[in-house]
């Protein structure tokens, strides 16, 4: 009978051992991951200029749903365009609906 009670009370043991790393897993996440700093608004405009840096012509094609007053519903297919100039003299746009 003494070994199941050892038994027992072994499990009894592991079982807050595990429950404790669990625990201090989830408390220690929130605290590594405050380590990584949060980019401010300049660092972020900085790095969508570069990224934007090589930007050409695009084209795209989408789906418009109009619903009125008493629930009917109209769709509307459309291809939009937007041309780069060269330069900073900006860029063009059209919508067409097809």
């Amino acid at each position: 009978m003494r070994s199941v009670g050892l038994k027992k009370n072994t499990m009894f043991r592991y079982k807050y051992k595990i429950y404790f790393l669990i625990l201090a897993s989830l408390f220690a996440s929130p605290v590594l991951a405050q380590n990584n700093a949060v980019p401010s608004g300049l660092e972020i405009m900085k790095e969508q200029e570069r990224r934007n840096q090589g930007y050409h012509d695009q084209t795209s094609i989408g789906l418009m749903i109009l619903v009125s007053k008493n629930g009917g519903e109209t769709e509307r297919e459309f291809e939009s365009k937007l041309l780069e100039k060269k330069g900073n003299e900006g860029e063009k746009s059209i919508i067409r609906f097809i």
